[in-house]
């Protein structure tokens, strides 16, 4: 059994708030725990009586210390740390809600993986109507983590490890746990996370980081502790503030200025955009060549020998140093034909790009090479939009053990769920649509698969890759429209769905990046089933019930 620390720094917290917390901690399932309260100089009278009344209960898993002045969140919170004595310490606020069997399930957790360092669980959103929204979270996410705090509650930290990293850091409040926790994560790779909403946080949008000034302190806080991550660990980039209030982006500067072979398939296909019949891929190859700042990249158009002689002579025209025709004469497959576009290439890194595609970042081929300088990103995607401006393509994701696309043709403009649009992050897979990897890496795994000429033959590709050890990563800093399904017939067989599931089935009903439950997890939910999202059920009390010890009753 793991015994735990929480550390509840409080300060003038209203009582009904402070009583239902506190409430949440003693109606645990787990018993071995210790309840380290730090008041940061609170000034309400009410807030120190109920506090007080707590030192009266005559229980030694509780220990309260006052302060006589206000340190900050970060102070208080690294004076509870000081009178921890758990292995394993626990963030806690002072107005939120642990569920029953929290502590019980990281405590499973834990004896099931072993020696973790650092776990988070996922999180309700308690709302002041009371709303509960669950925030499901991915598995380990470190470019995520470095885009935002999408961490941020249920937060458990081997004891030695948050001292040894110095705790909260003064300076940061308002962002002090994203520092902590970026801090952490230099120092571990023994990450866990439990995809169960094991903690209750209010939305209140008069807290600390949500006000005027302190909200724009906040921020910058934050920012700050990317870029110090960032120079620590020798990430070359500039953090600016992201898209979206709480998000942020990484401008990393090149080390190199790798040759990058784009890749294009094509039939010479053509289509109207925008009310205008235009030749796809004569589209595709002048918006790389007009709005790309990259220069040394060289082009292989791979084309059917069926491709329009105009479109040829077209293509010809062009930057003949730049552009290269390789003819494709044999039945379709799009991948065979990627397979002999890599072969014709001589860059060091490949970019696989339909010819349906058109740039918008002119700065797009800088970000995709700027990730793929982490030698462990096997494959970097990035953010297609259709002609509407709709989404097209935010990562791969498996639903119910199906491929599709993260946010399918909805308005991703404002961020969606947590600003998944507007991050950075770790994802199960990208389409080929858009694909940039090292050479090295795509021979490492084979190439595509011929197996699948049409279709998910970037899922298994994917998934390859992922079995190496390789991270994917989609960014949303590389926009491109990709006018899908103009070009080729997409159905799906039922021959390639069999094989992707035969090849990859494990992996396709338990995507970590989206909502992962492992089986085994449920051994530790009653009956196979917890509580349905809502507020916990606890018992109100009242200061003078603290006073008096009914705490316990």
């Amino acid at each position: 059994m793991h015994h735990f620390s929480l550390l509840l720094p409080t300060y003038n917290t209203p009582v009904h708030l402070l009583d239902a917390c506190i409430r949440s901690v003693f109606e645990q399932t787990h018993a071995a725990w210790q309840l380290c309260i730090v008041d940061d100089g609170s000034t309400s009278t009410e807030t120190l009586c109920y506090l007080r009344g707590l030192t009266n209960l005559g229980d030694e898993r509780v220990v309260v210390q006052f302060l006589d002045e206000n340190i900050g969140i970060s102070g208080a919170t690294n004076k509870a740390l000081e009178l921890a004595t758990g292995k394993f310490v626990v963030l806690l606020d002072h107005d939120d809600l642990l569920e029953p069997d929290a502590l019980e399930l990281i405590s499973g957790y834990l004896t099931r993986y072993g020696e973790l360092d650092f776990v988070y669980s996922d999180e309700y959103h308690l709302y002041p109507d009371g709303s509960v929204h669950d925030f499901v979270k991915p598995d380990w996410s470190p470019e995520r983590l470095r885009s935002q705090m999408y961490i941020c509650h249920l937060l458990v930290v081997r004891t030695s490890l948050a001292i040894e990293v110095g705790g909260m850091r003064v300076g940061f409040e308002g962002a002090q746990d994203h520092d902590f926790a970026l801090r952490i994560s230099e120092n571990t790779t023994r990450i866990g996370h439990i995809p169960l909403s094991l903690y209750y946080w209010r939305v209140n949008p008069m807290s600390f980081s949500n006000v005027g000034e302190t909200r724009g302190r906040s921020l910058e806080a934050g920012r700050r502790a990317v870029q110090e991550h960032c120079d620590r660990v020798g990430i070359n980039a500039v953090v600016e503030h992201g898209p979206h209030p709480g998000t942020y982006r990484l401008k990393r500067a090149l080390t190199g200025t790798p040759k990058v072979s784009v890749v294009i398939p094509t039939r010479g296909t053509g289509t109207y955009v925008w009310g205008k019949y235009v030749s796809l891929v004569e589209q595709c190859v002048e918006s790389l060549l007009s709005r790309t700042t990259y220069r040394n990249i060289e082009i292989i158009v791979v084309a059917d020998t069926s491709t329009p002689l105009s479109t040829i002579e077209f293509l010809s025209s062009l930057d003949a140093e730049t552009i290269r025709i390789v003819y494709y004469d044999r039945p379709f497959n799009f991948s065979d034909k990627i397979n002999l576009g890599v072969v014709e290439s001589t860059g060091d890194v490949v970019m696989l790009l339909n010819d349906d595609t058109m740039v918008i970042d002119e700065d797009w081929c800088h970000v995709m090479l700027g990730l793929l300088e982490h030698d462990d990103i096997g494959v970097v995607g990035n953010l297609l939009v259709f002609a509407n401006q709709r989404l097209q393509h935010g990562g791969h994701q498996y639903v119910d053990g199906n491929p599709t696309h993260v946010g399918f043709n909805v308005d991703w403009t404002d961020g969606g769920a947590a600003s998944m649009y507007g991050v950075e992050r770790e994802v199960s897979g990208v389409t080929a649509a858009a694909a940039m990897l090292r050479r090295s890496v795509f021979d490492e795994v084979g190439g595509m698969s011929t197996r699948f000429p049409n279709n998910f033959n970037d899922v298994d590709f994917c998934q390859k890759v992922r079995q190496r050890g390789y991270r994917i990563v989609w960014t949303p800093h590389a926009k491109m429209f990709h006018f899908e399904s103009v070009s080729r017939n997409a159905t799906v067989t039922p021959r390639e769905m069999w094989d992707l599931t035969l090849t990859w089935y494990r992996e396709m009903r338990n995507d970590v990046y989206d909502s992962p439950i492992q089986p085994h997890l449920l051994e530790w939910v009653k009956s196979g089933e917890r509580r349905k999202p809502g507020i916990p059920k606890l018992r109100r009390f009242s200061t003078s019930s603290v006073i008096t010890g009914e705490l316990h009753g």
